[in-house]
């Protein structure tokens, strides 16, 4: 068996891993001493895995591997790694990157560097245009990949506008692209209209996502108490 076929399988053993919930999930040794590029390779297949946990684990572990090989090799594989995920977003590309936003946010939050240079292309993602995403899981993703942006560079989204690509998604049908809008707007913490998130009040739908270094399924009414306490004004709790 080749290191590249050894790689994939140990990936694909850590992503079905059962009842694995810290997030991101530890890599392995035998995966934190191989190549990052391999690597990489193998846990962008697991964007498009079919289980929920299995996309999330590969977008956490995307945003570290990522991080190493930039500390190793420089900006530019990491660019390479991003583009690759643009691509998965593009019609033309064949087959969609479900997770592709969320990869994309985590990069960025691990690498920085980059925020500048691609955080505007992760809001165009919701910005009626050219490149806007029209499927409700895909929105998810760019709610969540701006928040995750915010937490490393807030100034990137804002001025991107992501208060405002946000807000619309607060009455999407899908409990999960509704709790990731919720979300990311708590971590921006910017002058939003309050009534916008008090109308989640009641809302008992669950959204799976990264919580406190766990992968957890919450109510998008208690995410949406989370990022009312944190709006401009209000105690944080």
């Amino acid at each position: 068996m080749t290191l590249s076929s050894q790689i994939k399988n140990q990936v694909r053993r850590l992503l079905q891993a059962p009842d694995l919930l810290v997030w991101p999930p530890p890599l392995p040794p035998e995966l934190a001493s191989a190549p990052a590029k391999a690597v990489l390779r193998a846990l962008l297949l697991g964007l498009s895995a079919p289980g929920e946990d299995q996309r999330w684990r590969a977008v956490g572990l995307v945003g570290l591997v990522s991080a190493r090989l930039a500390a190793s090799q420089g900006l530019e594989p990491v660019r390479e790694v991003l583009r690759r995920l643009m691509w998965s977003l593009n019609e033309e590309s064949g087959g969609i990157g479900w997770a592709a936003p969320q990869a994309m946010g985590e990069i960025l939050h691990q690498v920085p560097a980059l925020a500048g240079e691609y955080g505007k292309i992760l809001c165009s993602y919701l910005t009626p245009g050219p490149n806007y995403l029209e499927h409700p899981l895909l929105q998810a993703g760019a709610a969540w990949g701006l928040g995750r942006l915010a937490q490393a560079d807030p100034g990137v989204v804002g001025q991107g506008g992501g208060p405002d690509l946000l807000l619309p998604l607060l009455a999407a049908p899908q409990p999960v692209v509704r709790g990731c809008a919720a979300w990311a707007l708590g971590v921006l913490a910017a002058p939003v209209p309050a009534p916008a998130l008090a109308r989640l009040a009641g809302d008992s739908a669950l959204a799976r996502l990264p919580w406190q270094g766990a992968l957890v399924s919450k109510s998008v009414s208690e995410i949406a108490a989370w990022a009312v306490s944190r709006l401009p004004g209000l105690p944080v709790r």
